[in-house]
């Protein structure tokens, strides 16, 4: 599962298509490196429901495959296909997500029976997959899908964020 609050309300289609495009990259990611495939997603979305005078929306859809997969490019092209027919103008959304399941090991994959296969198209996608991955492990750039452009309207705020003294010894409180 991947899945954030934002740091300002989105309201316009395409930074929530971008925002929950980029979840659904970084939970595939998740998904590869445990060597899992995804059989169902759910993607969602919500506005707050702690601001009252605002008006409330909170949507789910979700979608299962015949044949799991760990396709980055196959889940986002879901996610959005999911997404834009629940997107209602007007509203301030406040949270977004998507969220993988029925997850299986690559000896436990069933082909579909009714699907006609192409020669070479798994093992060209697995590749691909995992060139990305490696690349965004090694380097410092990152590589997105196209949909998703990384943080932007919807980065979390971090002006209250708590110290990590446990994790970065430039944070550790001095005594004078």
């Amino acid at each position: 599962m991947c899945s954030l609050s934002f740091g300002a309300p989105v309201k316009a289609l395409s930074d929530l298509e971008e925002a929950v495009a980029q979840f659904a990259a970084r939970a595939t990611e998740k998904l590869r490196k445990g060597c899992q495939y995804a059989g169902a997603l759910m993607v969602f979305f919500r506005t707050n429901s702690f601001r009252t005078e605002l008006p409330q929306y909170s949507i789910s859809a979700s979608v299962r495959w015949a044949t799991p997969t760990q396709d980055s490019r196959v889940i986002v092209q879901q996610v959005l296909r999911l997404l834009r027919p629940m997107y209602r103008t007007g509203y301030d959304y406040a949270k977004a997500g998507v969220m993988l399941s029925d997850l299986v090991n690559e000896a436990a994959i069933q082909d579909d029976l009714f699907a006609s296969p192409s020669p070479g198209q798994a093992d060209r996608a697995a590749r691909l997959m995992s060139v990305i991955d490696e690349i965004n492990r090694k380097s410092r750039a990152t590589v997105y899908m196209a949909r998703g452009a990384g943080l932007s309207v919807y980065a979390m705020r971090r002006e209250h964020l708590s110290p990590a003294y446990t994790t970065a010894w430039s944070e550790l409180p001095t005594v004078r």
